[in-house]
């Protein structure tokens, strides 16, 4: 199943990988993205940073910002911004049938990754084989897909965590506010 950034009929919209890890980048910092070399793709300059993220989740610098690289799995991706969740779909039935297990289990997830984060305006998810010059002319429904999010600013704690239940297969990843901790 592939969801190469269209839109599902009934829901959110999913952003694929070319085969490496997404990034949620500071809006602010796209320009100063420049995924991977145009002629190539290869491990080199900032797409290779991020494929060097071990596990689920890290935090890479992008000029004064940090960025999120989602990885581990070029996993189909999509955020819920009223459970501030990303789904990363490695298996499952439907795209509606991995948005209603990651709802059923958010409670119970056993959350494997964590991180503090300081997000200060809206974030953009997208794949990060492209540049930001790239990201910022995409056209809706067309390569390279991105997701705009609006996440009130603050610090927050980022979770990840593999679900597996039945034929669904998942990881998750929660923004969670979290007042205790500065950048």
């Amino acid at each position: 199943m592939t969801a190469e950034g269209i839109p599902h009929p009934h829901g959110p919209t999913w952003i694929g990988s070319l085969g490496g890890p997404l990034i949620v980048m500071p809006e602010s910092a796209l320009p100063l993205w420049h995924g991977s070399p145009i002629d190539a793709v290869t491990l080199d300059g900032d797409y290779g940073r991020a494929c060097a993220i071990p596990g689920f989740i890290g935090l890479i610098p992008v000029g004064p910002r940090l960025a999120l690289v989602l990885g581990d799995d070029p996993a189909a991706t999509t955020f819920l911004s009223e459970y501030g969740l990303f789904i990363r779909l490695i298996a499952a039935d439907s795209f509606d049938d991995a948005i209603r297990t990651a709802i059923d289990i958010m409670d119970s997830v056993t959350w494997d990754e964590t991180l503090n984060w300081d997000i200060h305006e809206p974030l953009l998810l997208f794949d990060s084989v492209y540049n930001g010059a790239e990201v910022s002319d995409a056209t809706p429904g067309f390569e390279p897909a991105v997701v705009r999010m609006s996440v009130t600013p603050g610090p927050y704690l980022v979770r990840a965590g593999y679900v597996h239940i039945a034929h669904t297969r998942l990881i998750v990843v929660q923004l969670e506010p979290h007042t205790t901790h500065s950048e």
